[in-house]
């Protein structure tokens, strides 16, 4: 069995376009001649009550029988050449029967028997002779009348099948300009979003996935989850609104996390499989894949267009869920190594997995040697979320502000790797002296955080240990 060739895109508007290519090879319909009209009986016998009304009234009630031309003539000309040679024969007939019905006069004594004939007949002979000659000739006059209203009926219907036609192939053309720009745009788009996920924290990916999953696929609803405790989270919702009633988080023991964490199989409507695991929540999901095969978190698409939702949107989301899912991985195996290194590389500060065990060691060592343990938190606000340059300036402000203010032996922790929590360890230096620190960083620190950047600090001071005295 061999499959059927793909269809081109193209088809569709071939096929659209194939009535006004053929159009010149369709003969016109031959017109048809008019059928006999009745209201014409009910004209001629208006006037010939009207006229032998007027004769019985005014003249000698002989029927015109010595008038020439007979007044006759009127209806049985203007019959044929109104209506064409069946009228014109009626009103011949009528006029004919209105002249000699009842009103045959005798012969004369002159006349013999073809003169009294030829004087009974000469009108309706006469009749009947101009009622077809000048009825066929108007019949002719029809026909033609007829045909060229047809041709110019078909005519119009050709200029409006080209004028379509010419309409939607300027919208083809409208449409390939805006997907040759839109493709332009589009690659510009796909690499600034793909920058973004290639970052090193979690949250930075997160709110790089947004971008890139509307510039390849452009659904109007999705969602990212996380595996988190045996169960899929919703970290990302895009275009849910609070009266959504999908679920944010699906536990092992359902049909979707059976499909996409335990199978890792991407599941789509297409299918009756797909269906009854997504249940009408979505119309795409597929596992996030580490490059090592751990399943992180799944990619699931609510709603998209019609037209979009095509093989190669669904090739596209697999693409994206193992890109989205080696990007997470990485950066969670690097938030995972710079909480268990001794300094933050992004920060060149002790990091926050360092704190816990440098607390732990000055507190007992303060407690063993009779020292004060203090500290300094440094708490950063009006920073915009992902401003990667107000970042940096905060970390070298900070840097500078305790290079300058504080002693060798202090030392400075970033405690939430994200630039708005700092805590300056204190050894041996009670409260007192840490309130002297606090002045000094405020004084600095405001000033370096006033150059270019909005953000403002706050500082506290804590107590981990008091010596006794």
């Amino acid at each position: 069995m061999t499959a059927a060739p793909p269809r081109s895109a193209l088809a569709p508007r071939r096929a659209a376009a194939a009535p006004a290519d053929t159009l010149a090879a369709v003969p016109l319909p031959e017109p048809r001649r008019r059928g006999f009209r009745l209201v014409v009986l009910v004209e001629i016998g208006l006037f010939l009550a009207a006229a032998l009304a007027l004769d019985w009234s005014l003249f000698d009630a002989d029927r015109f029988t010595d008038v020439q031309p007979h007044p006759f003539w009127i209806i049985v000309l203007v019959a044929a050449l109104q209506y064409g040679t069946n009228e014109g024969l009626a009103a011949a007939a009528a006029a004919t029967a209105a002249l000699l019905i009842g009103n045959i006069p005798p012969p004369t004594i002159e006349q013999d028997i073809y003169d009294y004939y030829l004087s009974l007949s000469a009108n309706p002979v006469m009749w009947l002779i101009a009622a077809v000659l000048i009825g066929e000739m108007r019949n002719r006059q029809i026909v033609e009348r007829d045909l060229l209203a047809a041709r110019a009926a078909e005519a119009e219907r050709r200029n409006a099948v080209l004028a379509e036609d010419y309409r939607r192939l300027d919208g083809v053309r409208e449409g390939l300009e805006v997907r040759v720009a839109g493709q332009m745009r589009t690659a510009l788009t796909t690499y600034d979003a793909a920058r973004a996920l290639e970052s090193n924290g979690t949250a930075q990916v997160l709110r790089g996935i947004t971008e890139l999953i509307n510039v390849l696929l452009g659904p109007e609803k999705f969602s990212v989850f996380l595996l988190e405790d045996g169960a899929l989270v919703a970290a990302v919702t895009e275009g849910w609104s609070a009266e959504t009633p999908w679920p944010r988080r699906y536990e092992a023991g359902s049909r979707l996390f059976e499909q996409v964490v335990g199978r890792q199989q991407m599941v789509a409507v297409t299918d009756l499989a797909g269906r009854l695991a997504l249940e009408d929540q979505g119309l795409l999901a597929g596992p996030l894949l580490a490059a090592s095969g751990e399943v992180v978190g799944m990619l699931k698409i609510e709603e998209m267009r019609f037209l979009q939702f095509n093989p190669t949107a669904m090739e596209n989301h697999r693409v994206l869920c193992a890109w989205i899912g080696t990007a997470y991985a990485k950066a969670r195996q690097f938030e995972s190594a710079r909480r268990d290194s001794l300094f933050d590389p992004e920060t060149n500060m002790f990091s926050e997995g360092f704190y816990d065990r440098q607390v732990t060691f000055l507190s007992a060592l303060a407690r063993r040697v009779g020292f004060d343990v203090t500290a300094v938190v440094i708490s950063i606000d009006g920073m915009t979320d992902g401003d990667r340059a107000q970042f940096g300036q905060v970390v070298e402000a900070v840097l500078a502000s305790v290079n300058a203010v504080l002693r060798t032996t202090d030392l400075v922790f970033d405690r939430l790797g994200s630039a708005r929590t700092f805590e300056v360890l204190l050894p041996n230096t009670p409260v007192a002296g840490a309130q002297i620190v606090v002045d000094k960083l405020v004084a600095d620190l405001g000033a370096r955080l006033a150059e270019g950047t909005t953000a403002k600090a706050s500082v506290t001071v804590l107590y981990h240990h008091e010596a006794r005295r």
